[in-house]
């Protein structure tokens, strides 16, 4: 059962909320992904491009280029 939501749940800190180790974990996701933002904010467009599509293609995501041939045509 959760507690209901009060003004001293409210002022408490997130780490002792979630917990050390869980809070330490969110931390370290979330400043990742801050940086992550932040240099994906920064590069030109087509450098955007050619690295999603570089993760797409490592993931599986998106389909290898398949060099054409007489028999793929």
């Amino acid at each position: 059962m959760t507690k209901p939501i009060t003004p001293e749940i409210l002022s408490m800190p997130l780490s002792v909320l979630m917990g050390k180790k869980n809070y330490l974990n969110y931390k370290h996701a979330t400043d990742n992904m801050a940086f992550l933002g932040k240099a994906l904010h920064s590069m030109a467009r087509n450098e955007l491009l050619a690295y999603i599509g570089y993760i797409g293609r490592l993931y599986g995501i998106i389909e290898q280029p398949q060099p054409q041939t007489k028999d793929n045509k």
